[in-house]
């Protein structure tokens, strides 16, 4: 999937330790450029973080991603994990 939108707001990143090893995830916010807006909340994980590094809030990207939807506790989470990202205007 993809979706093309501005930037509102890039989170710092989070790391951590797994029983696979040392991961690292960061999350950014686009907003569509349709009529009526949605805000869209991805994840990016371990090296594809590099591609965070130099956006601002602002800049037009194209995301290209995968939703999963996982169940904890009886409760269901769904995710956009961006698996690239494609800076379009800054």
């Amino acid at each position: 999937m993809e979706l093309t939108g501005k930037i509102l707001v890039v989170q710092p990143s989070e790391a951590g330790q797994s029983a696979k090893g040392n991961w690292k995830k960061q999350t950014f916010v686009v907003e569509t450029m349709e009529q009526y807006a949605k805000k869209v909340a991805f994840e990016m994980w371990n090296d594809d973080c590099k591609a965070l590094d130099d956006l601002k809030p602002g800049n037009v990207v194209k995301a290209l991603f995968n939703i999963e939807s996982r169940e904890h506790e009886g409760r269901w989470f769904t995710t956009a994990k961006c698996w690239k990202l494609q800076i379009i205007a800054r």
